[in-house]
């Protein structure tokens, strides 16, 4: 399985932008891995087989928090 290191930033209102960096993944990678979420979903199938879908996003229980 190929993952991608990939930066953003991230914008809350009123707030500043903050720098972000994670890994582009396929929606299969966190069974693969045997991982469950703790809150919500991980990234759906359905999400990558669509042409123009929007991008999903999982964010860590820090990133989360901060």
């Amino acid at each position: 399985m190929a993952t991608r290191g990939v930066q953003a930033s991230l914008r809350l209102p009123g707030a500043a932008a903050v720098r972000v960096f994670g890994e582009a993944v396929g929606a299969g990678y966190f069974d693969l891995l045997g991982l469950k979420p703790g809150l919500g979903r991980f990234l759906s199938r359905r999400g990558t087989d669509r042409s123009g879908a929007a991008p999903e996003v999982v964010l860590s229980h820090r990133l989360w928090e901060r």
